[in-house]
């Protein structure tokens, strides 16, 4: 779904008229709600029939816009991609964060899933893009829209007082079989201990699920399904590793604290490259100050797909 969420400020900038919209199950919440009154039609098949559904379906258009995904466990947008190679259609991606680069890699260590265009967050990631020998003339520079949509909703919007309450943001574990980061237990350690503290204090705790994990281990918390937006409504604290969820919080305003487990530092291929969040064991932190990152990203993103359906 962050594919979706970081592709979905610049769709909404561009003539509906212009493209059809095939939407994975992962993200027909989001899609139905940030789109209410675009009609798009649900990839509903199963993982077997993928490639032959894509095989049928793209010789029909002359490009193809995409998010990119981790080929772990499902593999829609990696095969949509190579589909696109094998029929020479022009594909431009989208890369929501600053790790997964195996996305784009093949069995065989060879760039298969690499879309022919792609819109990069920064810098750093086109510089390590580059460095994995990706064809540098097709990386993009756009920032990162989703975040720059947060931060203009956020200054029009009035001041919430939220309940005492802490969201803890899961995101599965690459190095566990996709279970939840919470089940490692030097992490559930960290956080029993926080919550413990912060009970006395009078918070309450939910958990929120990823959709990808497998297995979760604080099955005995509350459930937390806000919706993308409500979600940052109805807690003050966000805790977790580095799921981009903690980013938006901190974008958005709120307290962010950072889990950091020597046992999943290499779970991620990369850090995020500035500091949204303290560590659960320091001071609890002041609202964060106004950060100037990504403001223009929606524009950028625009921009670079119109230039693309113009040069195909």
């Amino acid at each position: 779904m962050g594919g979706a969420k970081f592709l979905a400020p610049i769709i909404n900038e561009i003539d509906p008229n212009l493209y059809e919209m095939i939407i994975h199950p992962l993200s027909k919440i989001f899609i139905e709600k940030f789109f209410p009154d675009k009609k798009y039609e649900l990839l509903n098949i199963g993982k077997n029939k993928i490639e032959d559904f894509w095989q049928m379906r793209m010789p029909a258009y002359s490009s193809v816009i995409t998010t990119t995904s981790s080929k772990i466990i499902d593999q829609t947008n990696s095969v949509l991609i190579q589909v696109c190679r094998d029929n020479s259609i022009p594909s431009l991606g989208f890369l929501d964060h600053w790790k997964g680069f195996d996305r784009f890699f093949d069995n065989y260590n060879q760039p298969s899933y690499m879309p022919d265009w792609l819109g990069v967050i920064d810098q750093k990631t086109k510089s390590r893009l580059e460095s994995k020998n990706l064809i540098s003339s097709s990386i993009f520079i756009i920032g990162h829209p989703w975040l720059d949509f947060l931060k203009q909703k956020n200054k029009t919007k009035a001041i919430s007082l939220e309940a005492k309450s802490i969201l803890l943001v899961s995101q599965p574990d690459p190095l566990n079989k996709f279970a939840s980061i919470f089940c490692e237990k030097d992490n559930q350690n960290q956080i029993n201990e926080y919550l413990s503290l912060m009970e006395t204090k009078g918070y309450n705790a939910f958990y929120r699920s990823h959709p990808k994990e497998v297995k979760s281990c604080y099955g005995h918390l509350p459930l937390d399904k806000a919706d993308f937006l409500d979600v940052f409504d109805k807690y003050e604290i966000f805790v977790g590793y580095d799921s981009m969820m903690l980013v938006e919080a901190f974008m958005i305003g709120k307290k962010v604290f950072c889990l950091k487990s020597k046992k999943i530092k290499n779970a991620s291929d990369y850090e995020i490259p500035f500091t949204y969040g303290n560590r659960l064991d320091e001071p609890f932190p002041n609202h964060p100050g106004e950060i100037n990152l990504f403001e223009n990203s929606i524009l950028r993103g625009k921009e670079l797909i119109e230039v693309f359906l113009r040069d195909i």
